[in-house]
């Protein structure tokens, strides 16, 4: 565990906590990504960048050879249905080990009635950056709730999302032209707008 010196574009250095959490997930300003400070300094730094929010009618079918459709949702929920020319780079995994903390992460789970517990993918930065290539691409993030960078009164920071965390690691690796789903599937789903479901016969796209 170790603390490095790590700059966000456009910002000057700072301090970054890089110890992972029970989960996996790298700390942001020493807490937890889905902690309120951790999700304060990221909303800011997506702000800063002016990261977009699309509605469903500006995600489907605009996928391109310099657009590039990420679905972060977990690997069996984009097989079960996705939004059409998206790739799967999942954000997180269903917990695989049988470590101290793992077993106490399945526990907190199952407290709560949710059978599939998950846990960060360690690989996610290396599976991201295949998929989509040179930073100055666009990358339009999807997960299943969208989440908000919109400031109101009860949500002083917006409402934190697996797509805007995924933004905050993709910006933290260079990447600048970035947006994300506001509303997630869901919202795409209730426009009526077509997802592609997998069969046995037909078993891709996804980053393995």
């Amino acid at each position: 565990w170790t603390i490095t010196q790590r700059k966000l574009p456009g910002t000057a250095m700072r301090s970054m906590d890089v110890r992972s959490t029970p989960g996996g997930m790298k700390r942001v300003e020493g807490f937890r990504p889905t902690a309120p400070k951790a999700w304060e300094a990221m909303s800011q730094a997506l702000r800063r960048i002016k990261v977009k929010a699309l509605q469903p009618n500006e995600v489907a079918g605009r996928n391109g050879w310099n657009r590039v459709l990420v679905d972060v949702r977990p690997r069996e929920d984009y097989q079960e249905a996705h939004i059409p020319g998206t790739v799967n780079v999942p954000l997180y995994q269903p917990i695989s080990g049988w470590s101290a903390q793992q077993i106490l992460r399945r526990a907190a789970y199952a407290f709560f009635g949710v059978a599939k517990g998950t846990e960060a993918n360690p690989t996610f930065t290396e599976e991201f950056k295949s998929a989509v290539g040179p930073s100055w691409k666009e990358v339009v993030m999807i997960c299943e709730t969208g989440g908000t960078l919109q400031v109101t009164g009860n949500f002083p920071n917006g409402k934190q999302s697996r797509s805007l965390i995924a933004c905050y690691e993709a910006l933290l690796e260079g990447y600048k032209k970035l947006s994300y789903l506001e509303g997630g599937v869901n919202e795409y789903t209730k426009a009526g707008l077509p997802l592609e479901e997998f069969t046995p016969e037909k078993r891709g796209p996804f980053i393995l």
